[in-house]
């Protein structure tokens, strides 16, 4: 995304608990081209989203301005900006690596001190999770709670939902891995599906929010990509990490009480 689009993504998310809402959940589609989500009009993949839509606040000229790869462009969503990164290894000797700049969730948990159990990064099984900062003013002690189980995002909708309803975290991001695993492949309907499918969850962790008396009314959600995939014109959907349109151009959906109803900002 671009460095102003951090900042007011990061600012944002700060703001909001000043507002009606008390709670926030982060979707991250990982690897889905414009084309596929909001840039196509008729909105083939992703109709729930689109339906949702008419409830929230769209951005059409959302871009990732750096690395358009999962390693550099997830740290720079934790961290509201363009972070340096430093291979490490974990305390099980698996390769991995951490942020420089700290990351959202550690100023919240800092600034609001709220306990680790209100913090939660939800994704699949991973042998090797990425860290984010040791800084010396917040770091470790300010982490999130890392929830990494199952094997497909539908598996992560199910943690998710179990998370939110018998521990009531106040933040919450959760990631979706497939999209990306299978453009990959190279195989159009799989792609397509696995987009299909995301929608399908952002539309039901929504209905979630919305009916939990926890959440409802009180919660704000923002789906978006890290980066999307290299347009016809350099290699096409399997592929990404340059800085073609296809790739640069990612969605943003913002739901919840403080978010215009309807509203698509073009600017």
């Amino acid at each position: 995304m671009s460095k102003k689009a951090i900042l007011a993504f990061f600012l944002a998310v700060c703001a909001l608990w000043g507002l009606q809402t008390r709670n926030f959940v982060l979707v991250v589609i990982d690897g889905a081209r414009y084309t596929e989500t909001f840039g196509d009009p008729d909105h083939t993949y992703v109709p729930r989203m689109y339906e949702l839509s008419q409830y929230g606040t769209i951005i059409d000229s959302f871009y990732n301005d750096g690395y358009t790869y999962t390693r550099r462009a997830i740290p720079a969503i934790w961290c509201g900006a363009w972070t340096e990164v430093r291979d490490t290894v974990d305390q099980w000797g698996h390769q991995t690596q951490y942020t420089l700049l700290p990351s959202f969730f550690e100023y919240y948990r800092k600034q609001q001190n709220m306990p680790q159990d209100s913090v939660y990064y939800v994704l699949k099984s991973l042998y090797s999770l990425w860290q984010m900062s040791y800084h010396p003013d917040y770091g470790p002690s300010f982490w999130p709670t890392y929830h990494s189980y199952g094997q497909s995002d539908s598996d992560v909708f199910e943690e998710a939902k179990f998370i939110m309803e018998t521990l009531h975290p106040r933040l919450m991001m959760v990631y979706f891995a497939d999209v990306d695993h299978a453009g990959h492949t190279g195989d159009w309907n799989y792609y397509t599906s696995t987009i299909r499918k995301a929608d399908s969850l952002v539309a039901l962790l929504w209905e979630e929010i919305q009916t939990e008396p926890f959440y409802a009314n009180r919660t704000s959600m923002i789906v978006t990509n890290d980066h999307g995939r290299h347009d016809d014109q350099h290699g096409g959907f399997q592929g990404h990490g340059c800085g073609c349109e296809g790739c640069r151009h990612i969605m943003f959906l913002a739901l919840g009480p403080d978010f215009k109803q309807g509203y698509i900002s073009y600017n």
